[in-house]
């Protein structure tokens, strides 16, 4: 746990403290002059931590049960430490004193109005939905989509028959010693000519080489591991986290806020049905996985809205029984304060849920976490060379 409590008992706790603000003369003008300082005090009351921990639920120690667990706590809280000079009478010196003033932060504002900003909550639930669905999809070790390449098999053969026909070309214009030709019917000229442009050639090797090339590797992976008996266990696991920060100002203070969480899906399960589960990792039983593959620039919609793995989850669990699942979601919110002319305040927000699952969750939409990636930049950038040559 990255904050500790000031107690580990069941329910919930609250401590408090008591701080003084302090005024204290130490010069005076006339009539003052000759008067010994005299100081002011003014304690308050504040709460500097919280706890509060559900009671334990007795399970067969080996399936997870539901749990929270919330600390807030004043970890830094030093005064404002100044001097000011009080005139009267049109700021004349002989009717002025000096002031030395001690303020604490904390009597402005409360440990409980710490709280998780909304933006910050949002994102956990993106962060909560891709998880579920992650975790869902690794219960299927090497899955292949062989209904979308079925569905696609004329496209593959078009293009294996092409580029050999197009290599076969280029080797023939290089024997006749025409580089020049052999590079245009390659895509290699910058202009467009019979055979496409590199654009066309590198949005083939994405979207049609390496997926097939791919699932030619992990169709003969599976062959060479056969499939799960019934009775055999599986387990998966995914995580994704998120931070977030900003800065406000309210008066002469400068509060900024920074939070930092995440979200981790665990399930565990058994075969039950071996013959659903091999037609499901053969992509065979998933026909809203394979239409959505058809769908014409469907891969540019996953790239901010990853659709796909969503569908593909569908049927991920598709001849499993649940054994045993959790959600966990652990977040930090960490409250700081600085006023001008010193003083400092520091408070935090310490939160952790464990959600106990007996039935396999739902997948649900999420966005990407990182859409514009170095990969997805080349593709976009080919995509609309290939659109601007049309």
């Amino acid at each position: 746990m990255s904050v500790s409590a000031h107690t580990n008992q069941v329910g919930g706790s609250t401590i408090s403290d008591v701080f003084t603000d302090e005024r204290r003369f130490l010069q005076a003008g006339f009539p003052w002059q000759g008067v010994d300082p005299i100081p002011t005090r003014d304690p308050f009351t504040a709460f500097v931590g919280y706890s509060y921990k559900s009671p334990t639920i007795r399970s067969d120690h080996k399936s997870p049960t539901d749990y929270a667990r919330v600390i807030r706590k004043v970890v830094q809280n030093d005064p404002r430490k100044a001097t000011d000079v009080i005139y009267r009478d049109d700021k004349d010196p002989s009717y002025a004193f000096i002031m030395e003033r001690k303020d604490y932060l904390l009597r402005d504002y409360s440990l409980f109005e710490v709280l998780h900003p909304a933006r910050f909550l949002s994102d956990l639930e993106d962060c909560r939905a891709e998880a579920q669905t992650q975790a869902r999809n690794r219960l299927r070790e090497g899955r292949v989509s062989n209904g979308a390449d079925l569905a696609q098999a004329r496209q593959s053969v078009n293009m294996i028959s092409q580029d050999a026909a197009r290599v076969l070309r280029a080797l023939n214009a290089l024997r006749r010693g025409n580089v020049l030709e052999a590079a245009r019917i390659l895509g290699l000229s910058w202009k467009r000519g019979r055979y496409g442009s590199l654009a066309d050639l590198w949005l083939e090797l994405q979207y049609g080489w390496k997926p097939l090339l791919n699932s030619i590797h992990d169709n003969a992976s599976l062959l060479g591991k056969g499939g799960l008996l019934a009775g055999s266990s599986v387990k998966s696991s995914a995580q994704r986290q998120t931070s977030y920060e900003y800065t406000d100002v309210r008066g002469r203070d400068t509060i900024s806020v920074k939070c930092h969480g995440g979200v981790r899906t665990a399930y565990s399960a058994w075969v039950r049905y071996p013959g659903i589960v091999r037609a499901d990792t053969l992509g065979l039983i998933n026909p809203a996985e394979v239409a959505w593959e058809l769908v014409p620039f469907s891969f540019v919609v996953d790239w901010f809205i990853p659709v796909g793995n969503v569908l593909q989850s569908l049927t991920a669990t598709a001849g499993l029984e649940m054994a045993s699942g959790y959600t966990s979601v652990r977040s930090q919110t960490d409250f700081h304060v600085s006023r001008d002319g010193g003083g400092t305040l520091h408070m935090t927000l310490f939160s952790f849920e464990r959600f106990s699952h007996t039935n396999f969750v739902l997948p649900s939409l999420y966005g990407s976490r990182n859409p514009f990636t170095t990969g997805h930049a080349l593709n976009a950038l080919a995509l609309l060379g290939q659109m601007a040559q049309r």
